[in-house]
């Protein structure tokens, strides 16, 4: 049930759950959460009630007193226990001189619940005739009129408001309810089949020759997790390195990184990747020496020049006879250029930066950040399913709502018109020229070749420093900017940066 829904409800009051009649034999759950907890709030669309200021707020609760389970088509039946104590004393006149008395008599039942609350002894009937007078508005709340407990109460909400929520995180929990499921048939989960025993996975219990297995009502995740993270599991370290060699070479050991069964490709250096992944579990699963230990390699020092003669052998380049060039992926691309522009923002942590929206959407919460996302690195800017950052969806960063073990590689042209269009990229440009025309280098090779040297990390050759001079002249002289200023106008060293953007160099790594 969502938080908001619970805005409206006030003490005594029922909120009714209900669906269709479902006979089947399976397990049917009720999720009840606060706000950190949901994923859905703040909601988007179609609620109401809440303030802007309830949305803010990262405290909310909720309490469940009793649920009361009745068959459909009628409500709970009522329960006369709280008022019994009206006609505990005898009887009532008859008539128009009934009313006073009964009037007195439940008073003092009231009265009597309250007293018994006060001193912690009410049971639940007493609650029960307390919450009747209070839905009936019989109870005034007259205590606030006192001066005295309303500056006492005044005092508590400013300390409350003081006091930080504690920080939620997802985790699981062991419950001693595990149990036996039937199996669907084709996955239809109308269609049940017969009764599968939990048990350990087949292939990790041939490996691990003595796998744990779950108590008699345990759920099976922590041994199952014990048996993913055990040395002798011969799959997850080789899972891991692969992966490791996938994100520094752009292709794995295993070229299907999701896929090491029958149908995925084996791997052509198999003893190399059972060594890597026998020394990755004997240092400590660190990996940090395991990627010291591929950097260290000749593998990784070859040129990504290939000779023919190896490529008439191995075109796949299954064989490593040259370290493949690649270009950088989504997020280092990205940071790339606010690094080169010197707005990186290299802090460790914080919240998520909203990313750059030409159109805003309140009803789907899609609100628009700044362009340069306050110089934060890429893995803080905000991903959601209805509209992901559109400069990072490009150049193939991958929707959330997918697991994906290699991303594509295109280049289409809409990357290109990016680069060159973009109002990310056309702000990272505008930002480094400013820097350079608020200190003008001496002269405009000199300035060429710094930045040449900044984006490309080598010093550039006389050629290269050559023909971007002359791309800037030419802006220069387009712009209507005189020979001697073009090493101080920023227009000119914008242009400049926009076209080491556009370099291969720029966006691959060799």
């Amino acid at each position: 049930m969502h938080p908001g829904a619970w805005l409206a409800v006030t003490a005594g009051d029922f909120s009714r759950l209900s669906g269709p009649p479902d006979t089947r034999p399976r397990r049917v759950s009720l999720e009840l959460v606060t706000k950190a907890l949901d994923n859905y709030f703040p909601p988007r669309t179609n609620y109401k009630g809440i303030t802007p200021a309830e949305e803010r707020d990262p405290r909310s609760w909720f309490g469940v007193t009793r649920i009361v389970e009745h068959p459909p088509g009628q409500g709970p039946l009522d329960e006369l226990g709280g008022v019994a104590a009206v006609f505990a004393t005898g009887g009532l006149p008859e008539g128009e001189a009934a009313r006073p008395a009964v009037i007195e008599r439940v008073a003092e039942c009231v009265l009597a619940a309250i007293d018994r609350w006060a001193a912690g002894a009410c049971d639940a009937a007493d609650v029960q005739v307390i919450n009747e007078a209070i839905r009936n508005r019989w109870l005034t709340a007259t205590a606030l009129d006192d001066p005295a407990v309303a500056e006492a109460v005044a005092a508590y909400r400013a300390v409350e408001k003081r006091l930080v929520p504690d920080r939620t995180i997802g985790s699981m929990e062991e419950w001693p309810e595990g149990q036996d499921a039937r199996i669907a048939i084709r996955g239809e989960a109308t269609d049940l089949g017969d009764l599968v025993p939990r048990s350990t996975i087949r292939f990790l219990a041939a490996a691990l020759e003595d796998p744990p297995r779950p108590a008699p009502l345990a759920s099976g995740r922590l041994e199952l997790a014990q048996s993913i993270a055990d040395p002798r599991n011969p799959l997850t370290a080789r899972v891991y390195v692969n992966r490791v060699w996938q994100h520094l070479f752009g292709e794995g050991l295993v070229r299907t990184p999701d896929d090491y069964g029958h149908l995925g490709e084996p791997p052509v250096h198999g003893p190399l990747l059972d060594h890597l992944a026998s020394r990755f579990v004997e240092e400590g699963w660190s990996t940090k020496k395991l990627v010291r230990e591929i950097v260290r390699s000749a593998a990784w020092r070859q040129a990504s020049a290939a000779r023919p003669a190896n490529v008439a052998v191995d075109p796949d380049n299954r064989l490593w006879h040259y370290h493949p060039r690649r270009r950088l992926e989504a997020e280092p691309l990205r940071d790339a250029l606010l690094a080169v522009a010197g707005r990186l923002d290299c802090t460790i942590g914080g919240p998520s930066i909203d990313p750059h929206r030409t159109k805003e959407d309140p009803a789907k919460r899609l609100v628009s950040g700044p362009v340069d996302g306050h110089g934060r690195r890429s893995i803080y800017i905000k991903l959601t399913l209805m509209e992901p950052p559109r400069f990072l969806a490009i150049f193939n960063q991958p929707i959330p709502r997918v697991t994906v073990g290699k991303r594509d590689r295109t280049t289409v042209p809409d990357q290109a018109l990016a680069v060159l269009n973009d109002p990310f990229v056309l702000a990272m440009a505008d930002a480094w020229a400013q820097r350079m025309a608020a200190a003008p280098p001496a002269s405009l090779p000199a300035g060429v070749t710094a930045m040449l040297t900044a984006a490309l990390a080598r010093e550039p050759g006389p050629a290269e420093v050559e023909r971007l001079v002359a791309v800037a002249e030419r802006c220069g002289s387009a712009r209507g900017v005189a020979a001697e200023a073009l090493a101080a106008s920023p227009a000119v060293w914008q242009d400049v940066a926009h076209a080491i953007f556009m370099l291969p160099e720029f966006s691959h790594v060799e």
